[in-house]
């Protein structure tokens, strides 16, 4: 039995398919390693970063990018910029304030 759907079904179809990827894949628990990981690049995060939302947003978007590039699954490139948009907000609600925190402590001696 052959079933015929329309071109905005098929497009509901494959567009749900990477969102059920991140919901499978792309949670706190699998995410938080590359968050820690990626700290390490900031060594200097002081002389690096004026505000502590770029430090954040800057340890986040290199994680993520860690994660996205250890995964078995393929998203079209199309996808892949919503995919990392997607994970990358994730992300900012479950490890901002803590980023933002560190980089608040670490530099409050550094800034006087």
């Amino acid at each position: 039995m052959k079933y015929i759907i329309t071109e905005e079904q098929s497009r509901l179809l494959f567009e749900s398919d990477y969102l059920m990827w991140v919901s499978r894949r792309a949670n706190k628990e699998a995410l938080s390693p590359y968050i820690r990981e990626s700290e390490q690049y900031f060594p200097t995060l002081c002389q690096e970063f004026d505000y502590a939302y770029e430090y954040m947003d800057a340890v986040i978007m290199y994680g993520v990018n860690d994660f996205l590039e250890t995964q078995d699954e393929i998203v079209s490139d199309k996808q892949l910029d919503e995919v990392n948009d997607i994970i990358m907000g994730m992300c900012e609600k479950w490890f901002g304030d803590e980023l933002k925190e560190v980089y608040r402590m670490t530099c409050e001696e550094y800034n006087k």
